[in-house]
């Protein structure tokens, strides 16, 4: 089990929270970690010592600047059984920090920019 998979499960979380993922953004995510790599991992645009990781099994943004303690995860993706590609996918969202919900969206519009342009540098 990697290491980062292992600190979220392990770390004590400010609050567990269901919550769900837009089918676009996740095929998007799903099709970037099979063609470009697995994990990705990118800073976050506008956010100082903010990274993004990706996995199959978890989306986090960590606090760099902190030893790169996660602020908030995605986890337990319900993909199983999954018949189409056009329904939200329910997860759950952990949150490490007590303000993490504050940068949740941003870091969802992030990743989709980050994503398109490395997926289709010729449009971006």
């Amino acid at each position: 089990m990697d290491s980062m998979k292992t600190r979220i499960d392990n770390l004590p979380r400010y609050q567990t929270s269901d919550s769900s993922i837009a089918a676009p953004l996740i095929n998007l995510v799903k099709l970037a970690l099979i063609r470009i790599n697995s994990p990705l991992q990118f800073s976050a645009n506008g956010l100082r010592n903010i990274e993004v990781i990706l996995e199959h099994e978890y989306w986090v943004c960590i606090d760099s600047s902190l030893n790169d303690i996660p602020v908030f995860a995605w986890t337990q993706f319900e993909t199983r059984g999954r018949s189409d590609l056009h329904t939200p996918i329910p997860c759950k969202l952990y949150s490490f920090h007590a303000h993490a919900d504050l940068i949740v969206d941003t870091i969802k519009e992030d990743i989709q920019i980050q994503l398109k342009a490395r997926l289709h540098p010729e449009i971006a």
